[in-house]
C-alpha cells in the first residue's frame, strides 16, 4: 500500500505557497516550489548548495539542496521552552495550517477550519527532510527512522536528499533588531537541519569545522571538515531511540542495552559514566565511554518522554577520540528537541 498524503493538506500546502510567493493556482506544484524557494534564498533565510552523497566519496549528484540560516537557527531557538512551543503549535492551530502540523510531525490540529490568514505567524524557519527507506544500523544494531518529504513516493524515489522549507511571515520588529545584533558574530548554520521519526522531532547542528552528511545508515552523521566522510578518523553521529520499541525505561537501561549489543560480538566491551554534557536549553546529560569492542566512543543519552537521542563520536583509536571532544560538547549543545507527537505514514 502506497501512502498518500490526505487532500486537505495539500490543498493548505497550495494555498500556503500561493499567498507566500505570489504564485498562480495553475502553476506546477515544481514551479510553485521552485519560485518560493529562490524567493527565501533572496530573503537570506535559505541558502541552496549542492549536495554531496558521501556513498560517492562526496561528489556532487546534481541536487540542489537548502540549509537553514542564521535566521532559521535564532527562530529555533526561540522554541526551547515548552511554553513557546506550545503556543508556536496553538498559531498552526489557529489559522487550520495542517499542512504545518504535519511537517513538525503530525500535531493533528482537530476539526479546527482551514484559516486563510498566515499573518498571526510571526516567525520563519526552514526545515530539512530526507527520503529513504529504513535500514537495520550498523551501530549498536538499531534501526534508524525515515523521514519524508512532501512528494510522492515516486519522486522521493528520483531525489535520494530533498529539502522542503515553510515559511512563517516576518519577524517581529524586536527579533529583527536582536538578528541584526547578532548577525556580525555569529557564524551562518551551514550544517543545520530538523530530524524527525516516530515520537520525535529536534534540530541539530554541524559543530564548527564539521560537515553533517546522510547516510542509509544515519540520518545524520558529522565529520571533520577537512577530512572525507570515508577517511575521517572519528565520526559523530545523532539517532533517536523508543523506549517502549527497546522496552527500556530510561537512560541507565539504555546503555546497559547498548553494552549487551556490543557484547555480543566483543565480550570484553565494558562502558561507564565519565561525566556530562549540556543542551541549550542547560540541561546536564550524562556521558558514557564504551571501549574494549575494536573502536572507542563516547555517548551522551537525552531523554524525552517517548524516546531517548543518543549522541555518538566514535574512532577506532583513543587520541582522535580525544581529539574531537570539544565538536562533540559542541554537537550537543546545538539540540534542540520539538516535540514528540510525531506520527510517520505506514510504508510497505
Amino acid at each position: 500500500m502506497r501512502w498518500k498524503r490526505p487532500e486537505t493538506a495539500r490543498r493548505a500546502y497550495i494555498r500556503l505557497l500561493s499567498e507566500r510567493a505570489g504564485i498562480q493556482e495553475s502553476a506546477a506544484p515544481e514551479d510553485r516550489d521552485s519560485a518560493l524557494y529562490s524567493e527565501l534564498i533572496d530573503a537570506g533565510y535559505l541558502r541552496g548548495v549542492p549536495f554531496r552523497d558521501a556513498a560517492k566519496g562526496g561528489m556532487t549528484t546534481g541536487v540542489t539542496v537548502t540549509e537553514i540560516t542564521l535566521k532559521g537557527r535564532l527562530f529555533l531557538q526561540q522554541l526551547k521552552s515548552e511554553e513557546r512551543r506550545q503556543s508556536f503549535l496553538g498559531r498552526l492551530k489557529k489559522v487550520g495550517l495542517l499542512i504545518g502540523g504535519y511537517l513538525l510531525g503530525n500535531f493533528q490540529p482537530g476539526a479546527n477550519g482551514l484559516g486563510k490568514s498566515t499573518a498571526s505567524l510571526e516567525a520563519m524557519t526552514g526545515l530539512t527532510r530526507r527520503c529513504s527507506r529504513p535500514l537495520p544500523g550498523l551501530l549498536f544494531r538499531f534501526q534508524f527512522a525515515r523521514t519524508f518529504f512532501i512528494s510522492s513516493p515516486a519522486r522521493c524515489q528520483a531525489q535520494r536528499l530533498s529539502l522542503l522549507s515553510l515559511d512563517l511571515m516576518t519577524l517581529p520588529r524586536t527579533f529583527a533588531i536582536v538578528l541584526i545584533a547578532l548577525s556580525s558574530f555569529a557564524r551562518a548554520a551551514d550544517d543545520a537541519a530538523i530530524l524527525d521519526g516516530p515520537n520525535y522531532s529536534f534540530s541539530i547542528r554541524a559543530p564548527e569545522g564539521w560537515h553533517m552528511t546522510s547516510t542509509r545508515q544515519l540520518q545524520a552523521a558529522f565529520y571533520p571538515a577537512d577530512k572525507t566522510f570515508e577517511s575521517t578518523p572519528v565520526i559523530m553521529y545523532v539517532r533517536s531511540t523508543d523506549k517502549a520499541q527497546l522496552h527500556v525505561n530510561n537512560i541507565e537501561e539504555l546503555n546497559k542495552f547498548d553494552l549487551r549489543g556490543i557484547q555480543e560480538h566483543h565480550p570484553n566491551a565494558e562502558s561507564k559514566k565519565v561525566g556530562s554534557a549540556r543542551l541549550s536549553d542547560g540541561k546536564e546529560i550524562p556521558i558514557y565511554s564504551f571501549s574494549g569492542g575494536g573502536y572507542f566512543e563516547r555517548v551522551a543519552y537525552a531523554e524525552q518522554s517517548k524516546t531517548i537521542t543518543v549522541f555518538v563520536a566514535s574512532a577506532e583509536k583513543k587520541d582522535d577520540l580525544k581529539s574531537s571532544e570539544k565538536a562533540f560538547r559542541e554537537l550537543v549543545a546545538s539540540y534542540l528537541f520539538i516535540s514528540d507527537n510525531v506520527t510517520t505514514p505506514n510504508h510497505p
